[in-house]
Formats: C-alpha cells, structure tokens, sequence
C-alpha cells in the first residue's frame, strides 16, 4: 500500500480543512467503478485512503489512485491566485457547496438548502420519472426532487446570493423554475451521472497555500453502459465560474491524477498530443501484485486522461520520491509552474534532443525513434502527472444566469491490448472514437437553461489557406485590439512569435511540414487554432 508522510504540522493545520463531512458515491454504470466525493477529490475513496478508480469493476484492480482538478491565475497587480489539491491527507483547497455558504451572514448549510451535496441520477430513473410523474403511485427519488437546479439569489451579501441556475435540467412547461412535481427533470449525460458543486473560498487552502480565487466548480461525472465502445469510459465535466471580485489573468486550469496501474511501481507515463492525451502503461509486459492489488498480470492494460473540449497546453510528470525539481509541488508557484509546463522550480522540460518542451514524453512508445520512457529504459515506477490547459482570461459573474461559464470536458479511457506496448495502441483507438462521439453529440446539458444567454466567446482570429507551405495571412477583426501571435509546434516548442494588429497580417516564417497550434492573445483574451503546414 502507498504510504505518505506528513509533518504534525501539516496534519494539524489541514485537521480544519478535513472537518467537513465528505460524502461520496460510486459511478458504477459500465465496466468500471469509479469513486467521487463532494470535497474535489475524485477517484479516490477517502474515508480508506484507497483507490477509487476500479477497472474492470470488482477485479481488485485500480487504474488510478485519486485525482483532482487546478486552477490559477494572476490578478491585475499580478498576484497568484490558486486552488489545487493532491491529497486527502493534505488538506483541502476546495469546500463543499456554492460560494453563498461561506459569504452570507447565516448558519445555513449546503446540505440544509438542498438536502445533500452528492446527487446520482440515471438515464433510466429521468424515463422512469417522465412517464410515471403525474401518478398517485410514483415515489419521486430524492436526488431528482433535490436537483440543484436553482439558488436562492437573495441569499448572499449585497443581494448577490446563489446563482439563479446551478445544475442543468428541462424545463417542461417553460416557466424558469425546476419544478420536477410538474414533470420537470435533471438534465445528464451518459446512462448514469454523478453531480456536485464545489468552491474554493470555504476555508484556508491548505492543499496548495495560494490565495482563494472565489471560484465555484459545477462537476457533471457520467458513464454510457449503452454505447459500444464506451463501456470502459468515464466522463468529466467541470463548468468553471468565476463567483470572486477579481479577473484572472494568464488562467491555467489542470488536472492531477496519480495512476496506480494495479501495481504502483512499474509505471511509465506519456503524452499523445495529436489526442490531447496523457497516459500511463506497464513499464514490461507483467503487471505483478503489489499493496494489495492482484495486478493485471500479463498484456497489463493503459489508462489515459483525454481532454475533449480544450487543446492540450502543457503535461508534466512527477514522483514524489524524487530529488527536487521532479518531485511534488508544495507551494502555490510550483503548482502554477507544473501546470504551465515547466518542473516545480520553474524550469524547463527537455526532451530527448535537449529542447524545451511542454509536453511529458510525447514519442510513442512503439516508434524506436521517438521519445518516450520505455525506449530511454527509465527506472519504473509511482508516476503523477498534471494535464493543463489554457482558460486565459477569467472574468468575475455574478450574474442572473452566469454568462461567463467555462466548461471542461475529459475522458478517462482505457484499453487492454495483446501486450504492454499495444494497449497503448489499443487506447489511442479508443481515444479516437470517445473524441468523436464528444465532438457529435447533438446537446449540451449545460447550454439548455441558459439558451436564451450569450455565452462568452474566445478571441476570434481567421488563417488562410490553411494547409500552406508556411506563408498564410491571419486576419484579426477590426474591432480587435493589438496582439501577441505564437506558433508551437506538436512538441511544445515555441518556433515563432510576434505582435499582430488588427486586420490582415502576412506570416512568412520556415515550417517542416507537420501539424502547428497558433495562439493569438491580447488584453481581451485568447485563441487558439491548429495549422498544418505541408
């Protein structure tokens, strides 16, 4: 079993953070037994301090240890703010609940207003409640009565309360209000979804140290039991509202998992960035039992974390039984550092020809030419990653219905292939097939209360042609302030930047053929597009 250490010290200060009740759920629709809590920590049980991401379910074997999600950023004077979290035993960033909880002048609770703070809800109890809602006979479950559909926005200080809109639901008779007694209903994906909100305002941050944000996470987990090829999948959603006083600039959100591929020490970790994904996958073809665990045994499988909705801005990994900089980050900086590409002291990756990189291992394994542990014969073992992306600017909302809401969308793929190095190849099958089923999906959940408000756009720029041979125009619109254009190529190597101006731009610069990702930024925000050159 893993073990960690921990200063008294630490352990009594994050004794505070820890006194909250954590409630938890299994999202168990498919082949997998996933465990999420309402206190951000994902995919771990914490009242066991055990694994909570059991695949194939009742296996014994766990693909991921815990998880969690990060987000900073600076403000105008360029102070870093930040929420982000590894452990249970080392305190929490995030608290339970909305943020009115922790503003308001009242002893109110999240579990007092909504009567829980963990909802589960299935596809079939949403047909169930649908035909049966208007019968003496029919027993409403308390997770779709309790649906946090709606705040009370008179709740908080200065009028400004609780969100009009939380969860997404239907609307039936269009009136605005969640009323599930008159056939309304929560709106989820999957065949099965967990649902939970969190803020980062509810106490110290003892996870990271850095300074609260005012940040609210609205996290919709599901799985598909129904779909071919899904049934070894988890999905991720965490819509992002910033409910602070504050812009937040250069905002970069990530994701932290640690993998325990059944046995926890014979791990390698890798980044596929033509999928947006990170990776972990035997180090050999024998997966042996360890802390517990039975193993995988022989073929062992690979786990990935994809995200679906964003590029891919920057992946690290880490151990924390190595030697600084390579080790766990302790300090706010070091996690906003990991998350923008660099090792916790701020210090560049390097790949195998020594260049900066942003991206962790990003050859394939199965090319004897391309870089990645099990060609360089790294020493196996406990690998954590962080997976990150860039949000840009995130602008304070307090508003009716919340225009400015990011949402984030990951999957957790799996695949067991014929040996170690082919269920990588089985995983970037897999991968393909989740990113297409995301990207044709024909609604989004959380659009459906909010259709009538414009959502917040990224910065909008135009390329063309676009294949070219390193010669394209870029045109940014009239109304569009100066801005900083950079080209990174596959690797995450800056090749080319320069300052743009609103119009037509000429860009001439030397390319190998290949697939780019241009970002044009400016005091508005930013955007990002891929360029092939050929």
């Amino acid at each position: 079993m893993k073990k960690y250490y921990i200063t008294s010290l630490i352990m009594a200060l994050a004794s505070f953070s820890m006194a909250q009740v954590t409630f938890f759920t299994p999202l168990d629709e498919n082949n997998v037994n996933a465990t999420f809590t309402d206190d951000g920590y994902f995919l771990t049980n914490t009242q066991t301090t055990s694994p909570g991401y059991e695949v194939p379910k009742g296996s014994g074997n766990h693909a991921i240890f815990t998880g969690s999600f990060w987000i900073g950023g600076t403000d105008v004077n360029g102070q870093l703010k930040m929420a982000a979290q590894q452990y249970h035993s080392t305190g929490n960033d995030y608290y339970k609940g909305p943020l009115w909880r922790y503003e308001a002048n009242t002893d109110s609770t999240v579990e007092n207003y909504f009567g829980q703070t963990i909802w589960k809800v299935s596809r079939a109890e949403i047909d169930d409640h649908i035909a049966n809602y208007q019968s003496s006979t029919y027993t409403m479950p308390n997770d779709i009565a309790n649906w946090p559909a709606q705040g009370d926005t008179s709740l908080g200080p200065q009028g400004t309360g609780m969100l009009a809109y939380i969860a997404p639901f239907v609307d039936v008779n269009n009136n605005g209000q969640y009323d599930p007694q008159n056939g309304d209903y929560p709106c989820i994906k999957g065949d099965l979804a967990t649902y939970t909100i969190l803020n980062d305002k509810g106490g110290l941050h003892f996870g990271s140290g850095g300074e609260p944000i005012g940040v609210e996470l609205h996290c919709m987990f599901y799985q598909y039991s129904s779909v071919p090829g899904l049934e070894d999948v988890t999905f991720m959603d965490i819509e992002v509202l910033n409910m602070g006083t504050q812009t937040l600039f250069d905002t970069r959100a990530g994701f932290f998992l640690d993998t325990d591929l059944g046995n926890y020490q014979d791990d390698y970790i890798g980044t596929d960035t033509l999928r947006n994904m990170v990776y972990a996958y035997n180090a050999d073809d024998f997966d042996e039992a360890n802390g517990g665990a039975p193993g995988y045994g022989s073929a062992p499988p690979a786990v990935g974390l994809q995200l679906l909705s964003h590029d891919l801005h920057a992946s690290v990994s880490f151990t924390n039984m190595a030697t600084f900089p390579y080790n766990d980050p302790s300090v706010s900086p070091e996690f906003y550092q990991i998350m923008d590409g660099n090792y916790r002291d701020g210090s560049d990756q390097l790949d195998g020809q020594g260049n900066p990189t942003n991206f962790t291992y990003y050859g394939d394994p199965n090319d004897v030419n391309d870089w990645s542990e099990f060609q360089l014969a790294n020493s196996p073992g406990d690998r954590r990653f962080v997976s990150s992306l860039d949000l840009g600017v995130l602008t304070p909302d307090m508003t009716y219905g919340a225009v400015n809401r990011q949402t984030v969308t990951y999957a957790i793929v799996y695949a067991k292939g014929t040996d170690h190095l082919n269920s990588i190849a089985e995983l970037q099958t897999t991968a393909d097939f989740v990113q297409s089923h995301y990207d044709n999906m024909t609604s989004n959940c959380f659009d459906l209360q909010l259709a009538s408000i414009e959502e917040q756009q990224e910065l909008e720029f135009s390329i063309y042609p676009n294949p070219n041979s390193g010669l394209f125009t870029v045109d940014l619109p009239q109304d569009q302030k100066d801005a900083t254009l950079e080209i990174v190529d596959a690797q995450g190597r800056k090749v080319h930047s320069r300052t743009i101006f609103s119009g037509s731009n000429t860009i001439d610069v030397a390319l190998e053929s290949g697939v780019y990702f241009i970002t044009v930024t400016n005091s508005l925000g930013s955007g990002l597009q891929r360029l092939v050159v050929r």
